[in-house]
């Protein structure tokens, strides 16, 4: 294309196009839709990592099921304390447990606790010897005024890193109404070699610090067990906490 006709091209292309001219139909752009706005939707109770699902509120209670991490609750009620919650199929999930719980929930009926079973009567020629089944273990009394005590209050046993699992933690915490310092205490993550002795520690009244799997944190008490693995088992565990003459002061199971 010469210059010329391409100053004329250009000429044309920039003439005004008359409006209402009869039998010439003018192409309009179509209007653009309207954008969608998004609703956000309200966020409901949630597991916060994988736990298992009892017949009643209590780690006593056999494991009938479970959720894993972030799964969606249909949470009907509480025990009395609200430390166990009912949900819609009758299992229980430990409080502790379940991220943004409703605010009022009714106290739930719970199953009775269950109970062992009585041991068979051995006979021998010379004898016979009965043996009586053992005693449930009795819930730990409250604290008397002015005196600490310590528990194992919950256990993040699903970390995030990486097969190695180091984020996992143990939180200790003093319920009680006196300060107590708990250097020598051992805290066992439930097999031999998993244990962690407690340095020189003044814990106060409502304070709590978490031992990490193998994290150092200062701002949480900066202990660990240093332990280069995961050491709370996903499908269930328990942990034990003693003090310093070894006798056990709490347990804690999930």
């Amino acid at each position: 294309m010469s210059a010329a006709e391409l100053a004329i091209n250009v000429a044309v292309a920039s003439l005004p196009v008359p409006a209402n001219v009869p039998g010439v139909a003018i192409a309009t752009k179509p209007p653009a839709p309207p954008t969608a706005t998004a609703t956000p939707m309200p966020i409901g109770p949630i597991v916060r990592q994988g736990a298992n699902l009892r017949a009643g509120p209590g780690t006593n209670y056999q494991v009938i099921g479970n959720a894993t991490k972030s799964q969606p609750l249909e949470i009907v009620g509480r025990n009395s304390d609200g430390t166990w919650y009912k949900l819609a199929n009758d299992s229980w999930i430990a409080a502790s447990l379940v991220a943004n719980p409703p605010a009022e929930l009714p106290v739930a009926s719970a199953p009775p606790p269950p109970t062992e079973i009585p041991q068979q009567v051995v006979a021998t020629p010379q004898s016979q010897v009965i043996t009586q089944p053992a005693a449930q273990p009795a819930a730990p009394p409250p604290a008397p005024e002015g005196s600490a005590k310590v528990i194992i209050q919950w256990v993040n046993y699903d970390g995030e890193v990486y097969r190695v699992e180091s984020d996992e933690f143990a939180v200790i915490a003093n319920v009680g109404n006196a300060s107590i310092n708990i250097g020598g205490w051992l805290l066992n993550a439930g097999d031999n070699g998993q244990n962690f002795t407690f340095p020189g520690y003044e814990l106060a009244p409502g304070q709590s610090v978490k031992v990490y799997t193998d994290e150092n944190h200062a701002e949480s008490g900066g202990f660990s067990f240093g332990i280069g693995k995961a050491i709370w088992n996903n499908d269930g565990d328990c942990g034990y906490l003693f003090d310093k003459a070894r006798n056990q002061v709490s347990e804690y199971c999930y």
